[in-house]
């Protein structure tokens, strides 16, 4: 049987495929930050004092071409970084390689042409919109390739049972393994993050329609309204949304390292539980405005648990 940390090779043509795309996407992700250095010079148009001073401007926040090189770099971020987390799971499942391929080839060049028709040569729809749902909707098989994967190997029993006959500590081949409790589970609520986070983006949209709130001209025309910002609900599913992202990409690093450091199954499964159910009822009540201390219990435990396995990792490491 072949272990997953072992298809993490150069050997394997899909863990090639991912990192070369992978690669490609996070060059991307940085030339956005160049993009949109380079629109506020020559459009003349800081958000910092320290940096307007230099070209005599006043500081200015709303200019219209900046923000939309804004909003094509934190669409980026919401599905881009939802994606190399994920590819690289759905790499250690084993799956078709002519599928694998060619489903990290959809992400990677549906998200330039993405970047390209809505911050570039601007587009109007559905141009934006096919570009973006491909790469979505392939991130979010994989995601639920990976869900299933995790629920459907070899049961817990089995391993534990041929983990007491083992005295030493296992390999980082042996914990990166869907064989492993720890490692399944952490893959089980990676994967259903990554779906909650993907489903972020949907909740948006489907505010934006009723509430017909849209920050592109090209979405407004379509409805026949205007150009609108900052309509309540549709900044509320924004924020829960953004706050996923300050805590869910950390949780996805620090717990597959929590992984290799070989914790006890039991602890370890029910902190990415506790993390992975705090995350979900914290959008829940959040997007529901549900009065406090509901959202803040959402949020703390997740956030304790995590910074819990970080500490574990540090000391792990020395």
């Amino acid at each position: 049987m072949t272990l997953a940390i072992e298809l993490a090779t150069w050997d394997n043509p899909i863990f090639k495929s991912y990192v070369y795309w992978t690669g490609i996407l996070c060059l991307k992700m940085l030339a956005m930050s160049a993009l949109t250095g380079l629109t506020r010079f020559a459009r003349m148009t800081f958000a910092n004092p320290e940096d307007a001073i230099f070209s005599k401007s006043k500081v200015k926040y709303d200019d219209q071409r900046i923000e939309r090189c804004r909003r094509a770099h934190l669409n980026d971020m919401e599905n881009i970084l939802v994606f190399i987390p994920i590819g690289f799971l759905y790499v250690l499942i084993n799956p078709s390689a002519f599928l694998a391929i060619n489903l990290f080839r959809l992400v990677g060049i549906g998200r330039i042409i993405h970047t390209i028709v809505y911050a570039v040569f601007v587009t109007p729809q559905p141009s934006r919109l096919l570009a973006w749902i491909f790469p979505y909707l392939a991130t979010g098989f994989m995601a639920l390739e990976v869900i299933l994967k995790a629920a459907f190997t070899l049961p817990i029993r089995i391993y534990l049972f041929v983990a007491k006959l083992k005295k030493n500590t296992m390999s980082a081949d042996e914990l990166i393994s869907f064989e492993n409790p720890v490692f399944k589970t952490f893959a089980f609520w990676g994967g259903a993050l990554a779906l909650k986070m993907l489903a972020m983006s949907i909740l948006t949209a489907i505010q934006r329609m009723k509430t017909k709130t849209f920050p592109n001209p090209e979405d407004a025309v379509l409805s026949k309204v205007k150009v609108k910002f900052d309509d309540p609900d549709v900044e509320r599913v924004r924020r829960a949304h953004r706050n996923d992202m300050e805590n869910i990409f950390v949780f996805f690093l620090v717990g597959l390292l929590y992984v290799l450091t070989d914790p006890s199954a039991f602890l370890a499964n029910n902190l990415f539980r506790a993390v992975g159910i705090g995350r979900i009822v914290h959008t829940v009540v959040y997007v529901k405005a549900v009065p406090q201390p509901a959202r803040a219990l959402a949020w703390g435990i997740p956030y304790v648990a995590t910074g819990y396995m970080a500490l574990q990792v540090m000391i792990g490491a020395f």
